[in-house]
């Protein structure tokens, strides 16, 4: 899809004669949660919002079927109805006049997407189960958003706090000397002031260093630490900033794969260690782009959208509660955050 796209651009198509793309996609959307989600062939939805973004003369819409049916009875006189019923509902759609972007048939009923406002209540503790010195594992590290939530935990509940940071983030005992040669905007050092106004909250904390994308690093560091139970998983993508924006002309296959790929592989290798560690919920953050697009955000709205679709993929058939929170902003700025907005506001601000 992607590349098509790269080779239809060639052919400058103006906005007076529209070219509409057609995209028919199998179990990538929920509707009566007997769906096998596939997260991987979900990223395509991303591409049917950013492509028109990018391309104003393209539409693009997707159609949803299920063929599970069809397959279980493929040789039944019923199976073959079902595969000419599904054919004639997309014979339908495909010659129909419609606005409507992203539909989706199960049976013999069409599904449209909406999205409704929700006002957002300001009792977060009522819907996840948070407990006082309970134990929350921050996958992202000492990122922005993460920092916020985790000033909450420890100043509402004295929750324990743990952080995977990458490998090249210092030992504790070269904070100071880090922070005494480097300028105050770099990026570990703002970490590193963020970590230090934690501690003066009396919140124990501990920062583990190791690449989220390795199994035995994150095994080893964790369970050398005698840590124990871990009540909760804070978990956001580590995808640099400067990787993902990337208007579509400029996306190659090999950085697509990678950026990709890499999202399942770290979410499944953390589930995968954690596995024998009763906990209470994963929050998973992902972005508003995932379900609005953006120009440029082709890379980071698939990221997002597959990281989505894995947790309502979690959500069909765990007991383990699994939220996702789509963020409005990418990243907050770490040294302007505490001046402008106090934790609550910037909350309710940016949780949708």
């Amino acid at each position: 899809m992607l590349f098509l796209t790269h080779s239809l651009t060639k052919l400058k198509i103006s906005e007076r004669h529209r070219l509409q793309l057609w995209v028919i996609s199998n179990n990538i959307l929920e509707v009566d949660g007997n769906e096998k989600i596939d997260p991987e062939k979900a990223s395509i939805l991303s591409l049917c919002k950013v492509i028109p973004q990018e391309y104003p003369s393209i539409t693009c819409r997707c159609i949803d079927i299920t063929l599970k049916n069809c397959q279980n009875t493929l040789h039944s006189e019923a199976g073959e109805g079902d595969t000419y019923g599904i054919i004639d509902q997309l014979l339908n759609e495909l010659m129909a006049v419609s606005s409507t972007l992203v539909v989706a048939y199960r049976g013999s009923y069409r599904w449209v997407q909406t999205f409704e406002p929700l006002l957002l209540e300001s009792v977060l503790e009522e819907k996840i189960p948070l407990k006082k010195q309970d134990v929350y594992l921050f996958t992202g590290g000492l990122e922005s958003i993460e920092v916020v939530l985790a000033e909450y935990l420890a100043k509402t509940f004295q929750a324990k706090l743990i952080f995977i940071e990458n490998l090249t983030f210092p030992e504790k005992h070269e904070y100071l000397q880090w922070l005494d040669t480097h300028v105050q905007e770099d990026n570990v050092s703002c970490k590193l002031q963020k970590l230090l106004e934690l501690e003066k909250l009396c919140a124990k904390i501990l920062v583990i260093r190791a690449d989220t994308t390795n199994y035995e690093q994150i095994y080893q560091s964790l369970y050398s630490e005698n840590i124990g139970n871990i009540n909760g998983v804070i978990y956001s993508n580590r995808i640099k900033h400067e990787n993902i924006f990337s208007s579509i002309p400029e996306i190659c296959q090999i950085e697509l794969k990678k950026i990709l790929d890499s999202q399942l592989c770290t979410i499944n290798i953390l589930e995968k260690v954690l596995e024998n560690i009763k906990l209470d919920f994963w929050i998973i953050s992902s972005s508003l782009s995932s379900i609005l697009g953006g120009f440029g955000l082709c890379l980071y709205s698939a990221s997002n959208q597959i990281i989505d679709s894995f947790i309502t993929k979690r959500n069909q058939n765990s007991s383990l509660p699994w939220y996702t929170v789509n963020w409005e902003k990418l990243q907050l700025n770490l040294i302007q955050e505490k001046k402008q907005l106090n934790m609550h506001t910037e909350l309710k601000q940016l949780l949708i």
